[in-house]
């Protein structure tokens, strides 16, 4: 089980999301999307309102406002299917780079670790960048926009109803941080749990093909785009805005925590696959004495076992299954130690390989 401090999260965190190799073009273009759909939203709310006070001018209020309708319709269709591009690239690149940082591990990692738990670190753990870029990252600096452009229009009925929107803000976003710090906890702890699980999983289906728990959420924010199309008041359109902001943070840090496992694993140094030198060629006899070795102390595979390996000469190993064929070979090439006894290569020196 992975156990660091929470010191370095937002580090690991941030230097994970620059490994990613984020789809910079596609979200930038999310984002101009997102802030076209938001005027029109504004647009819309501002020729109901003038419905609402009794202005019914065809041409000056109702075909404008049907206009502005169907255009906030066409680009909502548009931005749904741009956000589902780029959370499949994100996804994609982040499953692409995880496992390129597992393969090059160093193999203590996989000693000191369960591995196993990795299955649900490139499966499911990963969706949650996906859903805290385009969900909250990107989220944030639409809302801010359109936060940005309703102040404006309220500034421009009411100064008083602004301020006070200024003023309460403070103690929301302290409420938010707290909740924010709670739902980290929260969320490394589940995911923890799930990766309990997995490995669980794994260990009963052997070689069977990796199980895929996919737990993503959609449709957060359906609500806050609809409100924006429809006849509420641009005060109640404030409320929701400011809210939103608030709770993105709390979302961030509960995806941070989901994603704390991932951050270690990309941030763990990699070992080089194609650097080094090959070591010697020994030709010798390899022999084990009274050799005993479990991968768990209930079962031992080999217990007390001796022999001999000549040099230069075809040996084979035969048995039943599960009998320490495989075994032998990794404790051969020094991949486990053993838990008694020596493994050792002789001729022309002695050099022992295990003991």
């Amino acid at each position: 089980m992975i156990r660091i401090p929470l010191t370095s999260t937002m580090q690991k965190f941030f230097s994970m999301l620059k490994k990613a190799r984020l789809p910079y073009l596609w979200l930038i273009g999310y984002i101009g999307i997102s802030m076209i759909l938001a005027n029109t939203g504004i647009q819309v709310t501002e020729y109901t309102a003038e419905m609402f006070a009794g202005n019914v001018s065809f041409t000056g209020i109702i075909l404008p406002f049907l206009l502005y309708s169907l255009l906030s319709l066409c680009i909502s269709s548009i931005s749904g299917i741009a956000s589902g591009l780029c959370t499949a690239r994100i996804d994609r690149n982040l499953r692409r780079s995880l496992w390129d940082s597992m393969v090059h591990l160093p193999f203590r990692f996989y000693q000191d670790n369960r591995p196993k738990e990795m299955i649900s670190r490139v499966t499911t753990d990963i969706t949650a960048v996906s859903q805290l870029v385009m969900q909250i990252f990107l989220e944030f600096i639409t809302t801010f926009y359109t936060c940005a452009l309703i102040l404006g229009k309220i500034y421009s009925y009411d100064l008083k109803l602004m301020l006070t929107l200024l003023v309460i803000l403070p103690l929301q976003i302290i409420i938010a941080w707290i909740a924010g710090q709670l739902r980290f906890g929260f969320g490394n702890e589940v995911n923890q749990k799930q990766a309990e699980l997995t490995q669980g999983i794994a260990e009963r289906t052997g070689q069977s093909l990796l199980i895929n728990i996919l737990t993503s959420y959609t449709g957060y924010w359906t609500s806050l785009r609809a409100a924006q199309g429809s006849a509420l008041r641009i005060s109640n359109i404030m409320a929701c805005q400011k809210e939103e902001l608030l709770t993105d943070y709390q979302t961030a840090k509960g995806t941070q925590g989901s994603l704390f496992h991932v951050n270690h694993l990309m941030s763990v140094e990699e070992e080089p696959l194609h650097s080094g030198k090959l070591p010697p060629r020994e030709p010798g006899a390899i022999t084990f004495q009274n050799v005993t070795f479990s991968y768990s102390t209930e079962h031992p595979i080999l217990k007390n076992v001796s022999f001999t390996i000549p040099a230069n000469q075809k040996t084979a190993i035969i048995g039943e299954n599960g009998c320490g064929k495989s075994t032998i070979l990794k404790l051969i090439q020094g991949f486990y130690q053993a838990d008694s006894g020596t493994i050792a290569k002789t001729n022309p020196f002695r050099r022992i390989i295990s003991s």
